[in-house]
Order: structure tokens, then C-alpha cells, then sequence
């Protein structure tokens, strides 16, 4: 309050605010409310028979009515400290700033569809600062906390609820903030926005829930700023990008993988973007070099394969062996052949293979390979699926829903102070 106020050590403040607060509207209006409370006449001793009274609740007001109290305090006390919230909004900007600016306008070859991934896991583990940002102001109001539940002030269900309900708005203009700003910069889809807008949101909340978990759980700042780093950091390796689902040791796919809330954040964002996704491309240097496969075939086959294909060479293996029958001589080629048609795709020949040919013999001199060229191979690389992007965005809820009970009962039954 010094420090909003302008007073303490190194005050520089020509105000008087003693003042200032007896002009102001809110303290007339508190006079107003206190003397309400103390005209209201309160049972006695002596007026009782010389029993004590026995409250019906607790508190002298309802729940409703300390939750709307709490928010408007938690509201004024961010007003009264515009650069906490400022620093979290401009942090994010200058994130997401950076980001675009390091991945901006990325096209559907290879290294754009990569750097596109890599952002949008970058949004997932965004959480560790959206976590230790909304932590902090629990442990400094936590002495605060404990005096005035103790005191009978309010329910420690009312300031849960209260805080929560508070920093919705602030979660989703930083939301917002960091998409807007990061979406259109590098390029993603526009027409699947929404979902992406939708999700960050959610999972911010999902992260400021986790905040006033350990805010509440934990014993001390240093504990949980120790704790929170930690989590964060496996939940973003096994959310499934740094680390494939295929690729990744069973001991982990069967455990962490799927009760981790970043996969599913991540598997809704990718998918959402790479589903359905046609014409990705290799430029020339993301091709994958292999040699061709070199048969031995009679002289008549490969007369009757030149007929039946006419100069394409670049047939499949079965091509090759579906004229096995045509054996007329023994005189036999050596020809060298790529991987094609029998595999679906974009490159000429439709599929990811293409090929230098010798320009003597008009063999396959060299293959050449091109990973991704639709967005659902993108996906089955990383063991994803467009199918289940409504599984996503079901298990990123239950998991926001499932931390608030937690941490709602904790609100409750946790103290610290007793310790």
C-alpha cells in the first residue's frame, strides 16, 4: 500500500492521501457501511438470559456477497498496481514479437512446416511464465489471507473463487495478445483461427489455475518457484513434440504421455493446423538422397516394360515383377529404379520419391525423397491425428476443471500458517 501510494522509504509524493481518502466517494461510502453494521443491534448476554449467542453462520454476510466484495477489492488492488499486469501483457507481446519475427511467413516446404510446428510448441511451454506470473500474488497476499479468514472476514471458498474469477479477463487479453500478435506473423492457416484462439485460452487458464495451486499447496515462494520450472519442463518435453510418439520409450508412453495436459494442448494445436493440409513440397536442398534398387532383369521384360509404361522407368517393383511371365531370353540388363506411382503423392511420378536420371542408359541415377507432402503424414510422424481434435480440446477442459476442485479443496483445509 506504501509502495501504490507513493509513501514509505524514498517517497517522492507531494499528495496528501490521508486527505485525499476522507474527500474520496469510497470512503464516504465505507462510513456509510460500517455504521449500517453498527446500528444493527446484536444480541447480548444480558439480553439473552445470560446465554451466550450462537451465530447461524460464520460470517455476517452471504457467500454470493463476499465473492462480489473480494472481486471488486482484487480488481481495485490491480488497478493500484498497473505494472504488475502491464509487465505480463508486454512480456507476452514482446514473446510473441520475437517469435513471429524469427518464423515469419513460413510457406509449405519443409523447414516452413517445421518452424510452424516448433511455434506452436512454443505456445505450450509458455505456461511456465503464465504459472510463476500468477503465483506470485498469492504468496504475498497469503498473510492477509490467513488473518482475515481467521478472523471470520470471509470463507476461504469466497477468495478462491474470487481470485479465480478475476484473473479470467487478464488470461484472456494476454491470450489474445500473444495469438494475435504470433498468428498472422508466421503465417498459419486463418481459417482455423478460432480453435487456436480457443485453446491458448484455455490453456492459460489451465496455467493460472496450476499458479494458485502451488500458491496454495506450496510451503514457501522459494519451494514452488523451485517446483513449478521442474513440471513445466516435463510436461513440454513429453507433450509428444520434442519427443514423437513413436519414438518415445514405452515406460513413458504408457504413463506421462497421456496424463499430460501439454499433449493434449499440443495434438489439438498441430492437428489443427496440418489436418487436411494438401501440396506440402521439398525446395532442393530438403530432399532425402538414396541410391536406386538395381535388378537384373531378361532383355524381353524390359522391352515389354518400356512398352507398357512407354519411357517412365521409374516404375514400382511390382510393375517389374507383374511382367515376370514374359521370360523369352537369357539375355539380361542391369537397370536401376526408384520407388513411384504405388506411392500416392505430389512429386512427378505422384508420389514423395523423384529421381536424376543417367542420361546415357535413362535409369534412376539417384533417388531423392521428400518427407511431408500432406499434412496428415505431419501428423502421423508425430503420432497425431486431425480425427480427435475434439478429444484435445475435451481433456485441456477436464484438466482446467479437475485442478480447480483441487485446488479448491486446498483453499480449504491447507495452512501453512500452523506450521
Amino acid at each position: 500500500m506504501n509502495r501504490a501510494i507513493g509513501a514509505g522509504i524514498g517517497n517522492t509524493s507531494s499528495i496528501d492521501w490521508a486527505e485525499r481518502w476522507q474527500q474520496s466517494p469510497n470512503h464516504q461510502r465505507t462510513k456509510e457501511i460500517v455504521q449500517k453494521y453498527l446500528d444493527e443491534k446484536q444480541p447480548s448476554s444480558s439480553s439473552n438470559g445470560g446465554q451466550h449467542h450462537r451465530f447461524q453462520q460464520r460470517t455476517r454476510i452471504g457467500i454470493l456477497d463476499q465473492i462480489r466484495y473480494l472481486c471488486g477489492r482484487t480488481f481495485t488492488d490491480a488497478w493500484r498496481t498497473p505494472e504488475y499486469n502491464f509487465a505480463r501483457h508486454m512480456t507476452l507481446f514482446m514473446i510473441a514479437l520475437l517469435l513471429g519475427l524469427s518464423f515469419l511467413q513460413l510457406g509449405k516446404n519443409q523447414y516452413g512446416i517445421t518452424g510452424k510446428i516448433q511455434v506452436l510448441f512454443f505456445a505450450s511451454s509458455l505456461a511456465n511464465y503464465v504459472v510463476s506470473a500468477s503465483m506470485l500474488p498469492l504468496f504475498l497476499n497469503r498473510p492477509v489471507f490467513y488473518k482475515e479468514t481467521a478472523s471470520g472476514t470471509y470463507h476461504p471458498w469466497a477468495y478462491y473463487f474470487a481470485t479465480g474469477l478475476v484473473e479470467i479477463p487478464f488470461a484472456i487479453s494476454t491470450a489474445l495478445v500473444f495469438v494475435l500478435t504470433v498468428y498472422f506473423l508466421v503465417g498459419l492457416r486463418e481459417e482455423v483461427i478460432y480453435y487456436f484462439i480457443l485453446q491458448v485460452i484455455l490453456f492459460f487458464l489451465f496455467a493460472l489455475s496450476m499458479g494458485q495451486f502451488f500458491g496454495i499447496a506450496g510451503p514457501s515462494l522459494a519451494f514452488s518457484a523451485t517446483a513449478v520450472p521442474v513440471l513445466n519442463s516435463i510436461m513440454t518435453t513429453l507433450s509428444g513434440i520434442q519427443l514423437p510418439a513413436p519414438l518415445m520409450p514405452v515406460y513413458y508412453y504408457y504413463t506421462l504421455y497421456w496424463v499430460d495436459p501439454s499433449m493434449y494442448f499440443a495434438g489439438g494445436v498441430v492437428s489443427n493446423e496440418m489436418g487436411g493440409v494438401t501440396g506440402l513440397y521439398c525446395t532442393e536442398g530438403e530432399y532425402t538422397p538414396f541410391y536406386p534398387l538395381n535388378y537384373t532383369i531378361p532383355q524381353s521384360m524390359l522391352k515389354n516394360l518400356t512398352t507398357s509404361l512407354g519411357q517412365n522407368l521409374t516404375s514400382s517393383i511390382s510393375a517389374i515383377l507383374s511382367l515376370s511371365s514374359n521370360f523369352t531370353s537369357n539375355t539380361t540388363v542391369n537397370v536401376s529404379i526408384c520407388p513411384s506411382c504405388t506411392f500416392p503423392g505430389h512429386f512427378p511420378g505422384c508420389s514423395n520419391y523423384g529421381q536424376i536420371e543417367n542420361t546415357t542408359t535413362g535409369f534412376a541415377e539417384l533417388c531423392y525423397f521428400c518427407k511431408w507432402i500432406t499434412g496428415d503424414q505431419v501428423l502421423d510422424s508425430f503420432g497425431m491425428t486431425y480425427d480427435k481434435w475434439y478429444v484435445y480440446l475435451v481433456v485441456v477442459i477436464g484438466s482446467l476443471i479437475l485442478l480447480k476442485l483441487l485446488s479448491f479443496v486446498l483453499t480449504r483445509y491447507v495452512r501453512w500458517d500452523k506450521r
